[in-house]
């Protein structure tokens, strides 16, 4: 039991790791994605006032399309293209997109404040991001894998099946969103000469 519960562990717990760095991830959403949207906008003057509120509401738009921010994202495209390897090595590769869209359906972006000073803005956001508690998911495993064990030899025990339900598990407490880690973030943006650019991202 000890053994397949640690080839269970292994690769269940790395999918948990895995979407803890999410978070980490987001920090280069904001920044790649609202670059894109103020490529339109950087030869208007951003001390006219309609200006100010055309670039940061493209800003707050942008960020807020969380669909387009992930797309955007290298990390977050990273950590979802290592989950369903992992996925997939385990015979679970079609419940990939189910958890996929839970985690995007789960994440939440608040602009908290933005302040603009002549030649300089600023604006800060709160993400937050579903994951699993780890302690609390190990011990579902181990008593997934107790259980089976009651009535099936360890050598009998279909691994893939097993990953499967494991993976319906980590599912069903993203989509409950109980466990959640957050972050801020702060854009910050410069004038140059007519040009506005973000300078930071932190």
């Amino acid at each position: 039991m000890k053994k397949l519960r640690g080839i269970l562990l292994i690769g269940v717990l790395m999918i948990g790791t895995l979407l803890f760095a999410s978070c980490g991830g987001t920090t280069s959403t904001p920044e790649e994605v609202a670059s894109k949207y103020l490529e339109n906008i950087t030869k208007k003057d951003f001390n006219d006032e309609n200006v100010k509120k055309e670039t940061l509401d493209l800003i707050h738009s942008s960020v807020s399309n969380k669909e387009d921010a992930i797309e955007a994202s290298k990390n977050i495209s990273e950590m979802f293209d290592s989950v369903k390897k992992e996925f997939e090595s385990y015979g679970a590769g079609e419940k990939f997109e189910e958890f996929k869209k839970a985690t995007i359906d789960g994440i939440k972006i608040e602009k908290k404040k933005e302040t603009i000073e002549n030649d300089t803005a600023e604006v800060e956001y709160l993400i937050t991001v579903p994951t699993i508690d780890q302690l609390e998911f190990k011990k579902k495993i181990e008593n997934l894998v107790a259980e089976k064990l009651k009535n099936t030899k360890l050598e009998d025990l279909d691994k893939n099946a097993l990953m499967n339900e494991s993976v319906d598990l980590i599912i069903s407490e993203i989509k409950k969103g109980e466990k959640l880690e957050k972050e801020d973030i702060t854009i910050e943006l410069k004038k140059d000469g007519k040009n506005w650019a973000i300078t930071s991202t932190y």
